[in-house]
């Protein structure tokens, strides 16, 4: 918690003065922002064999870094004139990271529910015929 209190709200890592900011995005600032990107992906594929349960965190923790990173270096988050856009596009990348992370654990708990408890044919059928519930309707 005490690292969060020190983090501030925005960070512009693109842009020092307005000359700069006039200017347009340098070559400078999308090589950084890739080389961090390339950092944090390695540090999470070496993370994950040797840190055990503390591992998911700390990907999950690289994974939100290197989002804000490519949103501050390459969509440019918080240099646009009308701010209304930051939330909007932050708010579609939180909801298809929702939608890929849910589906996920839905399809891989509804595996393992069918591996760990497969139907066998008397729970299929009754009486040498399909049972009512399994009938295709």
């Amino acid at each position: 918690m005490h690292l969060l209190v020190r983090i501030p709200l925005r960070l512009n890592f693109t842009m020092t003065t307005k000359a700069q900011h006039d200017a347009g995005p340098s070559l400078r600032n999308y090589v950084l922002g890739f080389s961090i990107s390339i950092v944090l992906t390695l540090f999470s594929f070496l993370l994950a064999p040797h840190a055990g349960g503390f591992a998911a965190a700390c990907i999950v923790l690289a994974a939100l870094v290197q989002l804000f990173v490519q949103l501050t270096f390459f969509l440019h988050m918080g240099r646009e004139r009308g701010p209304q856009w930051n939330l909007g596009i932050f708010m579609f990348a939180v909801t298809i990271i929702g939608i890929l992370i849910g589906g996920t654990l839905w399809i891989m708990s509804n595996l393992a529910h069918l591996h760990m408890h497969p139907p066998t044919t008397t729970d299929l059928y009754e009486n040498g015929i399909v049972a009512p519930q399994n009938e295709l309707k």
